[in-house]
């Protein structure tokens, strides 16, 4: 029995250590929402209006049974882009804005794109600051009653997480995470995570994956002479 998806021992979830310097280029804008108060934020009121929140991303990477086609699907969130000062055990992520499963008449949108959870009302709130800030774009004129968006800020503005330990980036990281250079289609707190990752990562280990991943990104252009 292949017992590849069997980890030795539990990842430990890292703690990202935090920077004095300027932050990273991971993007941020405020939006204000109906079910937190203005004013600045407190021990009995971490979250206060307006909000200041990045957008997040988490590529979740399988194989077909043949084990030679991959698939890849990705999770959007809202993140906070910094540790609360008032609340240490707040999670990371605010908000979720994609839906869990692609509609079942629907085909599964590019990397850049989602289907956006209208019946989550803190995300629908959200679309509409979202897509005046440039972050989103609707997509126009489909049949589907589904609500399409395609992500409109450059990637690198977009937070990520380990694929091994699962810790977020935030935006007072010392430094982001580390893309693998093979497929590029996965990030790591550090060559502990990216080794683990390699040979138990879940639903698969990346040792099996990287390379039909790698094959799916297009052809970088030819250098200009």
């Amino acid at each position: 029995m292949d017992n590849f998806n069997i980890p030795f021992e539990t990842p430990s979830k890292k703690v990202r250590k935090p920077t004095a310097s300027k932050p990273t280029d991971i993007s941020t804008l405020e939006i204000t929402f109906p079910h937190l108060k203005a004013g600045p934020p407190s021990k009995s009121q971490p979250l206060t209006n307006p909000l200041t929140l990045s957008l997040a991303v988490e590529y979740i990477l399988t194989l077909d049974e043949s084990e030679d086609k991959p698939t890849i699907t990705s999770n959007w969130f809202l993140l906070h882009p910094e540790e609360n000062e008032y609340d240490g055990f707040l999670h990371p992520i605010f908000a979720r804005l994609s839906v869990d499963s692609n509609p079942s008449e629907s085909e599964i949108p590019p990397l850049d794109s989602f289907y956006y959870d209208t019946s989550n009302s803190v995300a629908l709130h959200a679309l509409d600051p979202l897509t005046k800030a440039g972050y989103l774009e609707v997509v126009p004129e489909r049949k589907s009653k589904d609500v399409l968006v395609k992500v409109l800020i450059p990637d690198k503005g977009v937070a990520k997480k380990c694929r091994w330990c699962d810790v977020w980036e935030q935006r007072t990281d010392k430094e982001r995470l580390a893309v693998c250079s093979g497929c590029r289609k996965a990030w790591y707190c550090d060559e502990e995570c990216q080794m683990q990752a390699w040979k138990y990562g879940r639903p698969i280990p990346h040792k099996k994956i990287c390379k039909l991943l790698g094959s799916q990104n297009p052809p970088k252009p030819p250098e200009s002479t």
